[in-house]
């Protein structure tokens, strides 16, 4: 999971999901950002979100995700 040092990332980006482009650093055992967060504010439709999901859960299942190091 990637942590925020003073603000989550619930507080900073609102509902997700959220495009953005964000620099992460491995820290100990976890991911943390520089705090340098560029949030693109659009609207995803039902259809991409559905899409992100399915991705996601793909990743779950295959293990391509990594929760540490």
């Amino acid at each position: 999971m990637v942590k925020g040092l003073l603000s989550s990332w619930a507080e900073m980006l609102g509902e997700s999901p959220v495009l953005l482009e964000a620099v992460l650093i491995p820290f100990r055992d976890s991911i943390i950002s520089d705090g340098l967060v560029v949030p693109y504010r659009i609207c995803f439709g039902k259809g991409a979100i559905e899409d992100f999901k399915e991705v996601y859960m793909n990743a779950k299942r295959n293990h391509t995700i990594r929760f540490s190091f």
